[in-house]
Protein backbone atom coordinates (compact mmCIF):
# COMPACT_ATOMS: atom_id res chain seq x y z
CA UNK A 1 0.00 0.00 0.00
CA UNK A 2 3.08 2.29 1.21
CA UNK A 3 4.81 1.05 -2.10
CA UNK A 4 1.70 2.13 -4.69
CA UNK A 5 0.80 5.63 -2.96
CA UNK A 6 4.45 6.44 -3.51
CA UNK A 7 4.63 5.37 -7.18
CA UNK A 8 1.41 7.47 -7.32
CA UNK A 9 2.66 10.53 -6.54
CA UNK A 10 5.66 9.93 -8.51
CA UNK A 11 3.78 9.38 -11.61
CA UNK A 12 1.58 12.48 -10.83
CA UNK A 13 4.85 14.62 -10.63
CA UNK A 14 6.61 13.47 -13.50
CA UNK A 15 3.23 13.73 -15.36
CA UNK A 16 2.40 17.36 -14.22
CA UNK A 17 6.20 18.40 -14.99
CA UNK A 18 5.47 16.99 -18.77
CA UNK A 19 2.34 18.83 -19.67
CA UNK A 20 3.43 22.14 -17.88
CA UNK A 21 6.64 21.99 -20.48
CA UNK A 22 5.05 20.47 -23.41
CA UNK A 23 2.48 23.24 -22.97
CA UNK A 24 4.84 25.89 -22.48
CA UNK A 25 6.96 24.56 -25.72
CA UNK A 26 3.15 23.94 -27.41
CA UNK A 27 2.56 27.50 -26.73
CA UNK A 28 5.62 28.84 -28.42
CA UNK A 29 4.76 27.02 -31.66
CA UNK A 30 0.69 27.89 -31.79
CA UNK A 31 -0.09 29.25 -35.32
CA UNK A 32 -3.83 30.75 -34.44
CA UNK A 33 -5.63 32.15 -30.58
CA UNK A 34 -7.30 28.75 -30.51
CA UNK A 35 -4.21 26.76 -29.51
CA UNK A 36 -2.74 29.82 -27.55
CA UNK A 37 -6.02 29.34 -25.22
CA UNK A 38 -5.63 25.64 -25.34
CA UNK A 39 -2.01 25.58 -24.13
CA UNK A 40 -2.81 28.22 -21.79
CA UNK A 41 -5.92 25.86 -19.86
CA UNK A 42 -2.90 22.53 -20.12
CA UNK A 43 -0.24 24.83 -18.42
CA UNK A 44 -2.99 25.93 -15.77
CA UNK A 45 -4.24 22.11 -15.27
CA UNK A 46 -1.08 20.91 -14.87
CA UNK A 47 -0.14 22.59 -11.31
CA UNK A 48 -3.57 21.08 -9.98
CA UNK A 49 -2.03 17.96 -8.06
CA UNK A 50 0.07 20.44 -6.34
CA UNK A 51 -2.52 22.54 -5.12
CA UNK A 52 -4.00 21.42 -2.13
CA UNK A 53 -7.02 23.34 -0.76
CA UNK A 54 -6.14 25.97 -2.68
CA UNK A 55 -7.43 24.53 -5.90
CA UNK A 56 -11.06 25.11 -5.92
CA UNK A 57 -9.97 29.15 -5.50
CA UNK A 58 -7.57 28.81 -8.43
CA UNK A 59 -9.80 27.28 -10.75
CA UNK A 60 -12.36 29.35 -10.22
CA UNK A 61 -10.09 32.22 -11.12
CA UNK A 62 -8.48 30.77 -13.64
CA UNK A 63 -12.30 29.88 -14.91
CA UNK A 64 -13.23 33.66 -15.34
CA UNK A 65 -9.89 34.29 -16.98
CA UNK A 66 -9.92 31.50 -19.53
CA UNK A 67 -14.23 33.16 -20.42
CA UNK A 68 -13.06 36.12 -21.02
CA UNK A 69 -9.83 35.11 -23.51
CA UNK A 70 -12.57 32.80 -25.25
CA UNK A 71 -14.80 36.01 -25.75
CA UNK A 72 -11.85 38.59 -26.69
CA UNK A 73 -10.72 35.42 -29.51
CA UNK A 74 -14.38 35.47 -30.88
CA UNK A 75 -14.89 39.05 -30.61
CA UNK A 76 -11.50 40.63 -31.77
CA UNK A 77 -11.63 42.74 -28.54
CA UNK A 78 -7.93 43.33 -27.35
CA UNK A 79 -8.81 44.74 -24.24
CA UNK A 80 -11.03 41.50 -22.89
CA UNK A 81 -7.50 39.96 -23.94
CA UNK A 82 -5.93 42.67 -21.55
CA UNK A 83 -8.16 41.88 -18.69
CA UNK A 84 -7.85 38.02 -19.04
CA UNK A 85 -4.27 37.99 -18.31
CA UNK A 86 -4.02 40.79 -15.64
CA UNK A 87 -6.50 38.39 -13.56
CA UNK A 88 -4.08 35.45 -14.70
CA UNK A 89 -0.92 37.02 -13.43
CA UNK A 90 -2.62 38.30 -10.18
CA UNK A 91 -1.97 41.76 -11.72
CA UNK A 92 -4.35 44.69 -9.21
CA UNK A 93 -6.76 44.96 -8.42
CA UNK A 94 -6.85 41.20 -8.96
CA UNK A 95 -3.73 40.18 -6.99
CA UNK A 96 -6.21 38.58 -4.19
CA UNK A 97 -6.20 35.24 -5.20
CA UNK A 98 -2.23 34.73 -5.48
CA UNK A 99 -1.71 34.74 -1.74
CA UNK A 100 -4.67 32.80 -1.34
CA UNK A 101 -3.60 30.25 -3.48
CA UNK A 102 0.16 29.77 -2.73
CA UNK A 103 -0.63 29.80 0.88
CA UNK A 104 -2.82 26.55 0.71
CA UNK A 105 -0.73 25.38 -1.52
CA UNK A 106 2.81 22.81 -1.09
CA UNK A 107 5.63 24.55 -1.83
CA UNK A 108 6.04 22.61 -5.08
CA UNK A 109 2.84 24.12 -6.40
CA UNK A 110 3.75 27.75 -5.01
CA UNK A 111 7.02 27.64 -7.14
CA UNK A 112 5.11 26.86 -10.10
CA UNK A 113 2.58 29.85 -9.80
CA UNK A 114 5.25 32.26 -9.13
CA UNK A 115 7.67 31.33 -12.11
CA UNK A 116 6.88 29.08 -14.75
CA UNK A 117 3.63 29.49 -14.95
CA UNK A 118 3.97 33.41 -15.79
CA UNK A 119 6.20 32.66 -19.01
CA UNK A 120 2.66 32.27 -21.32
CA UNK A 121 0.72 34.81 -19.95
CA UNK A 122 3.58 37.09 -19.95
CA UNK A 123 4.77 36.53 -23.55
CA UNK A 124 1.22 37.30 -24.78
CA UNK A 125 1.40 40.83 -22.92
CA UNK A 126 4.60 41.94 -24.68
CA UNK A 127 3.17 41.24 -28.20
CA UNK A 128 -0.10 43.85 -27.26
CA UNK A 129 0.41 47.21 -27.32
CA UNK A 130 0.69 48.13 -23.49
CA UNK A 131 1.70 51.82 -23.63
CA UNK A 132 0.36 54.05 -21.15
CA UNK A 133 0.14 50.84 -18.57
CA UNK A 134 1.95 52.96 -15.65
CA UNK A 135 -1.04 52.75 -13.18
CA UNK A 136 -1.76 49.60 -13.33
CA UNK A 137 1.92 47.95 -12.59
CA UNK A 138 2.52 50.66 -10.11
CA UNK A 139 -0.60 50.19 -8.25
CA UNK A 140 0.06 45.91 -8.13
CA UNK A 141 3.92 47.13 -6.73
CA UNK A 142 1.79 49.48 -4.35
CA UNK A 143 -0.75 47.05 -2.95
CA UNK A 144 1.36 43.61 -2.49
CA UNK A 145 4.07 46.14 -0.83
CA UNK A 146 1.38 46.89 1.45
CA UNK A 147 0.14 43.88 2.36
CA UNK A 148 3.40 42.15 2.55
CA UNK A 149 4.28 44.32 5.50
CA UNK A 150 1.40 42.43 7.61
CA UNK A 151 2.74 39.26 6.56
CA UNK A 152 4.29 36.37 9.00
CA UNK A 153 4.02 33.34 6.98
CA UNK A 154 7.35 32.20 4.35
CA UNK A 155 4.31 31.35 1.75
CA UNK A 156 2.43 34.90 2.10
CA UNK A 157 5.47 36.80 1.79
CA UNK A 158 6.82 34.95 -1.45
CA UNK A 159 3.28 35.00 -2.91
CA UNK A 160 3.44 38.83 -2.52
CA UNK A 161 6.78 39.01 -3.78
CA UNK A 162 5.76 37.19 -6.67
CA UNK A 163 3.43 39.76 -7.63
CA UNK A 164 6.02 42.83 -6.73
CA UNK A 165 8.26 40.83 -8.88
CA UNK A 166 5.72 39.96 -11.94
CA UNK A 167 5.03 44.24 -11.96
CA UNK A 168 8.32 44.66 -12.40
CA UNK A 169 9.39 42.28 -15.53
CA UNK A 170 6.16 43.87 -17.03
CA UNK A 171 6.88 47.38 -16.18
CA UNK A 172 10.58 46.60 -17.45
CA UNK A 173 9.52 45.22 -20.84
CA UNK A 174 7.26 48.28 -21.47
CA UNK A 175 10.25 50.59 -20.83
CA UNK A 176 12.95 48.71 -22.32
CA UNK A 177 12.51 45.19 -23.45
CA UNK A 178 16.51 45.00 -23.60
CA UNK A 179 16.65 44.77 -20.30
CA UNK A 180 14.10 42.12 -20.09
CA UNK A 181 16.00 39.13 -20.18
CA UNK A 182 18.33 40.04 -17.51
CA UNK A 183 16.09 40.77 -15.07
CA UNK A 184 13.64 37.59 -15.82
CA UNK A 185 16.54 35.24 -15.43
CA UNK A 186 17.88 36.83 -11.85
CA UNK A 187 13.90 36.11 -10.94
CA UNK A 188 13.29 32.81 -11.99
CA UNK A 189 17.29 31.99 -10.49
CA UNK A 190 16.42 33.28 -6.86
CA UNK A 191 13.08 32.30 -7.15
CA UNK A 192 13.62 29.03 -7.62
CA UNK A 193 16.36 28.90 -4.39
CA UNK A 194 14.16 30.40 -2.70
CA UNK A 195 11.36 28.07 -2.87
CA UNK A 196 13.52 24.76 -3.07
CA UNK A 197 15.16 26.11 0.46
CA UNK A 198 11.55 25.89 1.41
CA UNK A 199 10.72 23.03 1.19
CA UNK A 200 8.70 21.19 4.05
CA UNK A 201 8.20 22.87 7.53
CA UNK A 202 10.23 26.52 6.64
CA UNK A 203 10.36 26.53 10.76
CA UNK A 204 11.45 23.06 10.74
CA UNK A 205 14.53 23.60 8.83
CA UNK A 206 15.83 26.74 10.19
CA UNK A 207 15.91 24.87 13.31
CA UNK A 208 17.22 21.54 11.84
CA UNK A 209 19.94 22.62 9.33
CA UNK A 210 22.07 25.82 10.95
CA UNK A 211 25.50 25.37 8.79
CA UNK A 212 22.75 26.24 5.71
CA UNK A 213 21.13 29.40 6.87
CA UNK A 214 23.53 31.35 5.67
CA UNK A 215 23.43 30.83 2.28
CA UNK A 216 19.26 30.78 2.93
CA UNK A 217 19.63 34.57 3.76
CA UNK A 218 21.80 34.88 1.03
CA UNK A 219 18.87 34.48 -1.19
CA UNK A 220 16.56 36.13 0.73
CA UNK A 221 18.02 39.69 0.79
CA UNK A 222 19.33 39.39 -3.01
CA UNK A 223 15.74 38.75 -4.16
CA UNK A 224 14.72 41.61 -2.33
CA UNK A 225 17.18 44.11 -3.76
CA UNK A 226 19.36 44.63 -0.87
CA UNK A 227 22.86 46.21 -1.30
CA UNK A 228 25.49 45.21 -1.90
CA UNK A 229 23.62 42.11 -2.93
CA UNK A 230 23.23 41.06 -7.20
CA UNK A 231 19.41 41.62 -6.59
CA UNK A 232 20.21 45.44 -5.92
CA UNK A 233 22.24 45.98 -9.23
CA UNK A 234 18.80 44.78 -11.05
CA UNK A 235 17.27 47.07 -9.04
CA UNK A 236 19.37 50.10 -9.50
CA UNK A 237 19.04 48.89 -13.43
CA UNK A 238 15.18 49.41 -13.39
CA UNK A 239 15.31 52.65 -11.21
CA UNK A 240 17.00 53.86 -14.17
CA UNK A 241 15.22 52.83 -16.68
CA UNK A 242 12.02 54.41 -15.08
CA UNK A 243 13.20 57.68 -13.91
CA UNK A 244 14.32 58.45 -17.57
CA UNK A 245 10.57 57.24 -19.10
CA UNK A 246 7.86 57.61 -16.35
CA UNK A 247 8.82 60.08 -13.77
CA UNK A 248 6.89 59.83 -10.51
CA UNK A 249 5.84 56.72 -10.99
CA UNK A 250 9.45 56.04 -10.37
CA UNK A 251 9.13 57.50 -7.56
CA UNK A 252 6.29 55.33 -6.69
CA UNK A 253 7.76 52.42 -7.25
CA UNK A 254 11.16 53.60 -5.01
CA UNK A 255 8.77 53.62 -2.11
CA UNK A 256 7.29 50.77 -2.70
CA UNK A 257 10.44 49.03 -3.38
CA UNK A 258 11.21 49.88 0.08
CA UNK A 259 8.23 48.53 1.71
CA UNK A 260 8.76 45.45 0.57
CA UNK A 261 12.49 45.30 1.88
CA UNK A 262 11.01 45.88 5.18
CA UNK A 263 8.82 42.66 5.23
CA UNK A 264 11.75 40.86 3.93
CA UNK A 265 13.84 41.54 6.64
CA UNK A 266 10.80 40.82 8.88
CA UNK A 267 11.08 37.44 7.73
CA UNK A 268 14.78 37.01 8.01
CA UNK A 269 14.21 38.20 11.83
CA UNK A 270 11.13 36.69 12.85
CA UNK A 271 13.25 33.19 11.56
CA UNK A 272 16.28 34.34 13.55
CA UNK A 273 14.27 35.04 16.45
CA UNK A 274 13.08 31.45 16.39
CA UNK A 275 16.94 30.32 16.49
CA UNK A 276 18.87 32.97 18.29
CA UNK A 277 18.36 33.83 21.89
CA UNK A 278 20.63 37.00 21.85
CA UNK A 279 17.92 38.03 18.68
CA UNK A 280 18.40 41.90 20.19
CA UNK A 281 21.78 41.86 20.31
CA UNK A 282 21.99 40.09 17.15
CA UNK A 283 19.71 42.34 15.04
CA UNK A 284 21.35 45.73 16.25
CA UNK A 285 24.15 44.48 14.36
CA UNK A 286 22.66 43.82 11.19
CA UNK A 287 20.37 47.05 11.63
CA UNK A 288 23.69 49.13 12.34
CA UNK A 289 25.43 47.31 9.03
CA UNK A 290 22.38 47.78 6.52
CA UNK A 291 20.96 51.31 7.83
CA UNK A 292 23.87 53.57 5.49
CA UNK A 293 23.08 50.77 2.29
CA UNK A 294 19.65 51.13 2.70
CA UNK A 295 18.72 54.40 0.94
CA UNK A 296 21.94 53.93 -1.66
Amino acid sequence: MCLTKVLSKYFSSWFSWSVLFMSIAGFFLASSWITVWMFLELAMMSVFPWLNTGILTYFIVQSVSSILFIYAILTNEKYFIIFSLVIKLGLFPFSFWVPLVINKSSWLGGLMLSSFLKIAPLTIFFSLDMKNSEMLTIMSVLWASFYGCYQTKVKMVLAYSSIIHTSWLFMLFVSKPENFLFYIFFYFFFTIMMFSLSFGSFSNYWSNMNHNKFPLMVVILTISGMPPFSGFWFKLLLIKTFSLNWGIFALLGLLASSASMFFYLKLISSLILQLEKNFSYLMAMIALFMTPLFYI
